[in-house]
């Protein structure tokens, strides 16, 4: 009998910590369409020699871009995901240069590339 006392509790607390962790999981990762508005941010960004110019810059110039895109009255802004940017930007420079000057000339190709990460 008091197992039962013991164990239902247990229980709804294992249940609590799993959601809790669930949806900690789901509210940092990035949904689809946000994805696809940090890979159009950021192939902005690369498709402009004046920002992707120097790869440490480059991440401040997609956030500047990424932030500063949508405007204040916005009903929705899009979350900055900054390791899913990394992610991407990661991707990119382990392309070849003949890829990446590729991309650079066509932001169409270089959104089909990026959502291959």
């Amino acid at each position: 009998m008091t197992t039962k006392k013991i164990g239902l509790p247990i229980l709804g607390i294992l249940v609590v910590i799993i959601a809790s962790v669930y949806i900690y999981i789901v509210k940092h990762q990035p949904n689809d369409d946000d994805k696809a508005y940090h890979r159009t941010a950021l192939c902005f960004v690369i498709s402009k020699p004046e920002l992707s110019k120097n790869p440490d810059d480059m991440y401040s110039n997609f956030k500047d871009i990424a932030t500063n895109g949508i405007p204040d009255y916005a009903y929705y802004k899009p979350k900055i995901y900054e390791d899913y940017a990394h992610k991407l930007m990661n991707h990119y420079f382990s392309l070849s240069p003949d890829e990446q000057a590729k991309i650079k000339a066509d932001p169409l190709l270089c959104t089909k590339v990026l959502s291959t990460e």
